[in-house]
């Protein structure tokens, strides 16, 4: 990170991740076009996980099968 005085630990990021009612899924594919999603997440801190829905065809689907 560029700014040290503005970052943040990983309790904070599982804060947020907790407390946000959505976020924005942004991914690349595989020649590199971006590709943004607002998704509804669930976090589990104890596991290191986040949870979030996608269906079995599409194009977000596509992108984390390649």
């Amino acid at each position: 990170m560029r700014r040290k005085d503005r970052q943040r630990d990983a309790a904070f990021a599982w804060q947020v991740m907790r407390e946000a009612p959505y976020a924005t899924l942004s991914l690349a594919d595989g020649a590199g076009r971006p590709y943004a999603v607002p998704v509804s997440l669930a976090a589990d801190v104890v596991a290191g996980a986040i949870f979030f829905d996608c269906a079995v065809a599409g194009e977000m689907y596509e992108i984390f099968r390649d």
